[in-house]
């Protein structure tokens, strides 16, 4: 997110999508939603190995030098959007089998 090579922003979108579902408003909610946000973030980070943007891609983005040559490498082509795929599917499973 903002090129900070912390949270993959695939991961905070998963998350954000699950918390539109299942956010709560009221505390007895809570341990709910937290337990089918770390179940995606678990399945995330088996399939991936991290949860962390420059784990995954490879370049600390943060560094302007860096992102030309994650840039040149053609990582945002090749690497995001199988990243983005497969937080979609992880989420879209989750959703199936909960009510």
């Amino acid at each position: 997110m903002a090129l900070s090579g912390k949270t993959c922003g695939a991961v905070t979108g998963g998350l954000m999508a699950l918390g539109l579902k299942y956010g709560y408003t009221a505390l007895e909610g809570r341990d709910e939603t937290y337990a089918i946000a770390q179940a995606f973030m678990h399945r995330f980070e088996v399939q991936h190995g991290s949860l962390v943007c420059k784990d995954l891609v490879g370049f600390d983005l943060i560094n302007p030098e860096n992102r030309e040559l994650a840039q040149q490498s053609g990582v945002f082509e090749r690497v995001c959007p199988a990243l983005v795929r497969d937080a979609v599917g992880i989420v879209q499973d989750l959703l199936a089998k909960k009510p």
